[in-house]
């Protein structure tokens, strides 16, 4: 736990780095091409990063070979991919991707990103959770170290953009030199079809909710340019703060689900404490959202203060979605809780096309509400259709 936090510690005073040393339109592209690279890196593993994790534990035919087999190969899918997504960014989305920096930075990073994600739930596969998380940390906060010198020096986009890849990109290669001594034990036969199946089984729940959190940006520069994604970045990082207590509760849920102990009433009352905890936090950003975006951020993201405050009503309507989606999951329904991360897709979608064009930044935090608050309904709605199942747990 003391990892995760510091990760998160660390990637916010990162996003406020990144935003002093950049303008609105440069945090607007990184943030860009974050979400494409985030996005694709997701979609092309697969889920093998979720399936490893559970055939690993069991002794069974699908070993760190066949994983690592699998990842190589999804790798150059992954690759291919994001250099389409470089031409078709530059069409339709940002004519900046028709740079080589920052078209090649785009493709690196994505490159990166797989590489480290692959490698740290090959670690918590394995059983070395702690140290999946220490190296997580460890790689955010080189990230952040240099964010920091380019902000210092007066570097440009480049350079923070390098700084973004350099993270993922060490956690990556230690990650995979850490597993290298149970590579060479590994003696289990191919097995590439079996971690493919269930990877795309499992690979639901995570591709359901990250497209709810990164269509949002994508869509808000097709319509109306990177700076109002900039704006609408730097928005999100204070605010997006506010899942910190929901997250883990989820987790923790998750585990009591899957263990057979969590009773209704149980849930129910977390998920008041929570709810009514959050809510306070919220009237308090709401109330210093002017002097802190501005005093944090700079003057230059002053449009950002309605955003943020758009932005935490939309974290506290996700509230109910980030607990009983993984409730759900833990109870042996995956296809029940990626439904819920799903169908806010649509709704984000059909809210940025109607609320972007006359609102911008602001536009896009309001299909946000509107996106989550559908995702927090169909969880509340589906944990009361199987509630049969947390009555028997106990």
């Amino acid at each position: 736990m003391k990892w995760s936090l510091l990760s998160v510690a660390v990637s916010a005073v990162t996003g406020v780095a990144a935003a002093r040393a950049l303008e609105p339109s440069g945090r607007g592209l990184l943030a860009l091409i974050l979400s494409l690279a985030g996005i694709c890196v997701l979609v092309g593993a697969m889920g093998t990063n979720v399936a490893i994790r559970v055939h690993l534990p069991k002794s069974d035919d699908v070993g760190i070979r066949s994983f690592l087999v699998v990842s190589v190969r999804l790798l150059l899918a992954v690759a291919i991919t994001l250099v389409g997504l470089v031409l078709c960014a530059y069409r339709w989305i940002d004519p900046a991707f028709g740079s080589w920096s920052i078209a090649l930075g785009f493709v690196v990073f994505g490159i990166a990103s797989f590489v480290s994600n692959q490698a740290l739930d090959l670690l918590n596969a394995r059983g070395m959770v702690q140290r999946s998380a220490m190296l997580n940390a460890l790689g955010s906060i080189l990230t952040m170290l240099l964010v920091l010198a380019a902000l210092f020096i007066g570097l440009g986009l480049v350079a923070v953009i390098a700084a973004y890849v350099a993270g993922p990109l060490v956690q990556g290669l230690v990650g995979l030199a850490w597993s290298a001594d149970a590579l060479a034990a590994d003696e289990s036969p191919p097995a590439a079809r079996s971690l493919l199946r269930t990877g795309v089984r499992l690979m639901g729940f995570n591709l359901g909710q990250s497209l709810a959190y990164s269509s949002g940006p994508v869509i808000l520069a097709a319509i109306a340019g990177s700076r109002e994604v900039g704006i609408y970045a730097v928005a999100v990082t204070p605010a997006s703060l506010a899942r910190v207590p929901a997250n883990a509760l989820g987790q923790v849920n998750f585990y009591r689900a899957s263990s057979g102990v969590l009773t209704l009433r149980r849930l129910r009352r977390e998920l008041a404490v929570v709810m009514v905890s959050l809510s306070a936090m919220v009237v308090a950003g709401l109330i210093v959202a002017e002097p802190l975006v501005t005093t944090v951020f700079g003057s230059a993201y002053a449009d950002s203060v309605v955003v943020f405050r758009l932005l935490l009503l939309a974290e506290l309507a996700l509230v109910p979605f980030l607990i009983i989606a993984r409730v759900l999951a833990g109870l042996g329904l995956p296809r029940a809780a990626s439904t819920c991360g799903t169908c806010g897709v649509p709704v984000l979608c059909v809210g940025c096309i109607l609320l972007v064009p006359s609102y911008g930044a602001a536009g896009a935090a309001g299909a946000s509400i509107a996106a989550y608050a559908a995702m927090s309904m169909l969880a509340v709605w589906m944990v009361c259709k199987y509630r049969a199942r947390l009555s028997q747990v106990n």
